[in-house]
């Protein structure tokens, strides 16, 4: 479980377009670490499709420190 208040953000794509199979599209992220984050281990998580019937889910370990 993430340590920390819960922030919800949507990507800004409107130039994407859909991806064919066996190929990929690149997307960069930036996110602002609060100061009053908590040390220590911690994760970033994604739903893709949240609204759809089926919404794979990412996640990705991050090491919070000062």
């Amino acid at each position: 479980m993430p340590a920390g208040r819960v922030q919800v953000y949507s990507l800004n794509c409107p130039t994407a377009h859909p991806i064919a199979p066996d190929r990929s599209l690149a997307f960069a992220m930036r996110l602002a670490v609060p100061r009053n984050a908590p040390l220590g281990d911690n994760g970033l998580f994604w739903v893709l499709d949240l609204f759809g019937e089926r919404d794979p889910d990412l996640n990705a370990r991050v090491m919070v420190s000062r």
